[in-house]
């Protein structure tokens, strides 16, 4: 189950390492100057913020079913994105893609954290980590491509297309956690847009969210910014 988890996980960097380390790639691709594209970019994540009502269906419709959405919906917005003729149509089905990306990759999170032993969860989130960040390289290994093929700079979302293989083993293979299942027959499961969090674990929850997201925010314009002074 960890492999095809993890995967999501890649993907999920694969994508933010596209629009910084691809950046200059895709811009020149779309016949646009680097600042242009950069207000696509913006704009395609705040994008991900549309994920947090999405997330919310996972305690009705189930942590399984919702990853396969999320996942099938992705690799369809993918997809199309390599038919952009343009910045606007480009940004749209990415900003689709994104939503259901950051869905997918933060469900995958959640399986690991329910599914696993509380002695491996540490183990398991950490095998995630470890093949999130290949997306990198895996970005910097097709820019080198980009040159050597008719597709240009399309051939980094076709080479995204991949998840529909996941999808498959998914379907066949992922059950639905065991937490959920409990909390859906013990009747715990809260179908509200705000969750309840119990005063313990807010504020840890607080300072979690803070810290990742200052991270986050300088993350992407860091890479991208360093991304257009190598190449230039």
């Amino acid at each position: 189950m960890l492999v095809p988890l993890a995967l999501t996980g890649f993907f999920e960097t694969y994508d933010v390492a596209l629009l910084t380390l691809g950046a200059p790639v895709l811009a020149r691709g779309l016949g646009l100057s680097i600042g242009m594209f950069g207000v696509g970019v913006a704009i395609i994540r705040l994008a991900t913020l549309a994920s947090i009502p999405v997330l919310r269906l996972a305690d009705r419709w189930g942590r399984r079913t919702l990853l396969f959405v999320s996942l099938a919906i992705f690799t369809c917005a993918t997809g199309m994105t390599a038919l952009a003729t343009g910045l606007v149509v480009f940004v749209v089905f990415q900003m689709v893609a994104r939503v259901f990306l950051a869905t997918e990759s933060t469900l995958a999170s959640l399986v690991i954290a329910e599914e696993f032993r509380p002695h491996r969860r540490g183990a398991g989130l950490s095998v995630l980590g470890v093949v999130s960040g290949a997306g990198f390289g895996a970005v910097g290994g097709l820019i080198l491509l980009v040159p050597l093929t008719t597709l240009g700079w399309r051939v980094f979302y076709v080479f995204a297309l991949l998840p529909l293989g996941i999808v498959v083993y998914l379907r066949r293979n992922l059950r639905e956690t065991r937490a959920f299942v409990a909390a859906r027959d013990e009747h715990r499961l809260q179908s509200s847009f705000w969750p309840r969090v119990g005063a313990l674990h807010r504020r840890t929850l607080i300072k979690a969210v803070a810290l990742v997201g200052a991270f986050g925010l300088v993350q992407t314009s860091g890479f991208y910014y360093a991304s257009d002074l190598a190449q230039n």
